[in-house]
């Protein structure tokens, strides 16, 4: 072999992962003999196997490089070069087969053509046919948009895209093009310094179209020629089976070449555009009919309860200075109290708003848009795209979602964080052990919202021991001192308000709570109720509660379809665990979703009570598992299924608007009667006083508190002649004087 400096070629192929393609490449090398002198160096990536010693024994003249790292098709390539000997640089995948006169052809189009820097071969298929698609222009933004997301899908071959994939070359002619293909191109060594090479910056893909540009703007021509052939066995090449993901791989190096020549905003709002998918529109769709039905009216068609009210004045004392609460309203125990963080958050927006009672329901509708999403992820994350997709329809149409996630109340944030804690919950269990901290984190906020969360702490606890009796890695990883210090410091910066509470007031927070635990056990087994305005349901009433609530979570629109659906996803969810437990092949997120969705509801009914409070964090897990026996159901009968989903969110859909999602008495409707009672108080003090069912409660009436302190004549805190005795039905509001001699 003639190894003389000039014109001579370094044929430089980057290994990685011995195969039968790569060992097909050097032989039709050989065979094929060029007539120009060359050399060829392999550059060996692989990093557990070296191939020196068959190579020499098969081809014997090849320069063999070991790499001391994987650091990417552009990083072998520059190893191989700064080697290399020749005039001419050729860049060969190993995948690749090359035809007799095929470097000969390449060297002497660059020989005659002086503007030229880079030249490529026309690639074939196996069949020897052209690829429809190889070279195209420079990868500009707007080219990106219109050539490589959907938008080329839903209009192929658009005036943009034909530009950029040079559609319409006749594969016979030479072709000039920004960019070739990394497939097999010819350089300029002197060219190829002069831009220092590729920049190993990226791992694998979008190099050429780095290189390419650079030269491109130096002035250098770049040109296809199919005089010159090669056949790609596309696919088969080792390096296809780098690092990891290949898809993510892509992305990443399609980021870099954006911020490298274009700016980090463009290059995120572009990555961003172009990720969205067939099933990422879907979702977008999903969002779209979320963020509608949440912010619908919402002016006028939410709930504003004397509940609400209760924190909507701590929330006003707070923003005026006059207080700062540690702790949140009393629980339905008096003795205990619920967080206080829902009160800051009602404070803010508040603040925020100028007082305006709506605010507190933009920001729960606002995480409700986001939970849609988060529901998606997870369903994703734990099983797949497609239940990511259904879970995220059903909870985005589910009247029970949108009525509580519209409703400014302390348990509207509870399946934002719910869903938070279970991201989290599954990377610590695959093995992350930096996301323990914050499962321990997610459920003191929840602690925080509302007491009721504590039954998910409670499973989490067990989750804990459990994995300390196998001995589980996930368990095992925790005995680092970074996570203990990290979960202690987790726990107490969500907790700090109620520990300062604790500190200045005897810890009767934390007493009680252990109290109010002990308590909830007794009640399962039969001990009296000692508070003085509930008492344990009893079965049948517990049952018909979350039948009711079921249905608003499902359908709406009737009882017994959405009986026959909790009946079938329930079967079909708890068959296909069970077998899994049988086989002992374990699906993380089934068993997640199974033991604790059956834990938080035995929890429900342990307490035989009908709070709503111990709904919100159920809702996600009912949701993921019914998407699951959904999409068992899809696999067989996609297109049935399909549509029943769509008829479902379209009737919880028709049901929400036409029954003016529920409200009953809006908040439109109480502001009015607060303007009454306003007008009529003729500027003088007054008291307001509850009347009928409910008025018991002492926050019966502080929703009417508030709004006539925004309206500018609050009611007095101290006894008063004039007196407004206020009562409700399900739909109306009945207010009327009293006066009483001095």
């Amino acid at each position: 072999m003639n190894l003389a400096k000039n014109n001579m070629v370094s044929i430089i192929i980057v290994h990685y992962k011995a195969n039968d393609a790569f060992f097909d490449c050097l032989r039709s090398l050989k065979e094929n003999n060029p007539k120009s002198s060359f050399e060829i160096i392999v550059v060996d990536n692989d990093e557990k196997a070296a191939i020196d010693k068959e190579i020499k024994k098969k081809f014997s003249r090849v320069v063999y490089i070991k790499s001391r790292r994987n650091g990417g098709f552009g990083a072998g390539n520059n190893l191989g070069a700064k080697h290399a000997k020749g005039e001419y640089l050729f860049f060969l995948n190993p995948d690749t087969i090359i035809f007799k006169d095929t470097i000969d052809t390449l060297v002497d189009f660059l020989e005659k053509n002086k503007e030229a820097a880079v030249v490529a071969p026309l690639l074939l298929d196996p069949r020897k046919k052209p690829y429809a698609l190889q070279g195209t222009a420079i990868l500009t933004p707007l080219r990106a948009i219109f050539s490589l997301s959907f938008i080329n899908k839903l209009i192929p071959h658009n005036p943009i895209a034909r530009r950029y994939w040079n559609i319409g070359w006749d594969k016979t002619k030479l072709k000039e093009v920004d960019v070739v293909p990394g497939t097999a191109l010819m350089v300029r060594k002197n060219v190829y310094d002069e831009c220092n090479g590729f920049d190993e910056n990226f791992f694998l893909y979008f190099e050429e179209y780095d290189l390419c540009k650079r030269i491109r703007e130096k002035g250098y021509k770049i040109f296809i020629t199919p005089n010159s052939k090669i056949i790609h066995l596309w696919g088969k090449g080792g390096t296809n089976e780098a690092k990891g993901n290949i898809s993510n791989i892509s992305k990443q190096s399609r980021f870099y070449y954006f911020k490298k020549h274009y700016g980090l905003l463009t290059a995120f709002l572009i990555n961003t555009f172009l990720n969205f998918e067939k099933k990422s529109l879907v979702v977008v769709g999903i969002l779209l009919i979320s963020a509608f039905l949440l912010f619908y009216k919402i002016t006028t068609l939410i709930p504003f309860i004397g509940d609400q009210g209760w924190f909507y004045l701590l929330a006003r004392d707070v923003v005026l200075g006059k207080s700062f609460p540690l702790v949140g309203v009393a629980a339905s125990h008096p003795w205990l109290h619920q967080g206080a963080y829902w009160t800051y958050m009602l404070a803010f927006m508040l603040w925020l708003f100028h007082f305006d009672p709506v605010s507190g329901a933009y920001l729960t509708a606002l995480l409700g848009v986001v939970s849609v999403w988060l529901i998606y992820y997870v369903g994703k994350l734990y099983f797949s795209i497609r239940v990511g997709v259904i879970a995220s329809f059903l909870y985005a149409t589910s009247p029970l979602v949108i009525t509580n996630s519209r409703m400014a109340y302390h348990t509207s944030p509870i399946p934002f964080f719910t869903l938070l804690f279970l991201l989290s919950l599954y990377q610590w269990i695959k093995g992350n052990k930096y996301f323990f901290p914050l499962c321990i984190f997610f459920l003191a906020v929840l602690y925080n919202f509302e007491l009721a969360t504590a039954t998910l702490g409670i499973i989490f606890v067990f989750i804990v021991l459990f994995g300390i009796w196998k001995r589980k890695n996930w368990v095992r990883s925790l005995k680092d001192w970074r996570i203990i210090f990290y979960s202690v410091v987790a726990y107490i910066i969500p907790m700090t308000p109620m520990i300062f509470y604790d500190l200045h007031h005897g810890f009767p927070q934390t007493l009680k709570f252990v109290a109010w635990l002990g308590y909830h056990v007794l009640l399962v087994f039969g001990f009296p109720s000692i508070h003085p305005n509930l008492i344990p349901m009893s079965w049948s009433s517990v049952v018909s509660f979350a039948a009711q609530n079921y249905q608003m979570l499902i359908f709406t629109e009737n009882a017994i379809i959405a009986f026959i659906i909790f009946l079938v996803s329930l079967g079909l969810f708890y068959t296909q665990f069970y077998r899994m437990m049988r086989r002992k092949k374990y699906h993380l997120g089934m068993v997640i979703i199974g033991v604790l969705t059956i834990l938080l509801i035995c929890g429900f009914f342990a307490n035989r009570t009908t709070s709503s409070a111990y709904l919100p964090d159920i809702s996600p897990f009912i949701i993921l598992l019914t998407a699951v026996a959904a999409e068992i159901v899809m696999k067989k009968f996609f297109a049935s299924t399909f549509l029943f989903l769509l008829i479902i969110g379209i009737l919880n859909t028709h049901s929400l608007l036409i029954h003016n999602y529920f409200v009953g008495i809006s908040y439109k409707d109480r502001l009015l009667a607060a303007n009454e009672i306003v007008k009529e108080t003729d500027h003088k003090q007054y008291n307001l006083i509850g009347e009928g069912p409910g008025s018991q409660f002492a926050s019966f009436t502080m929703n009417y508190q508030y709004l006539t302190w925004l309206l500018g004549t609050p009611a007095s805190s101290s006894p008063q002649p004039l007196k407004f005795i206020i009562s409700e039905t399900n739909q109306a509001i009945y207010f009327k004087q009293e006066r009483q001699n001095k």
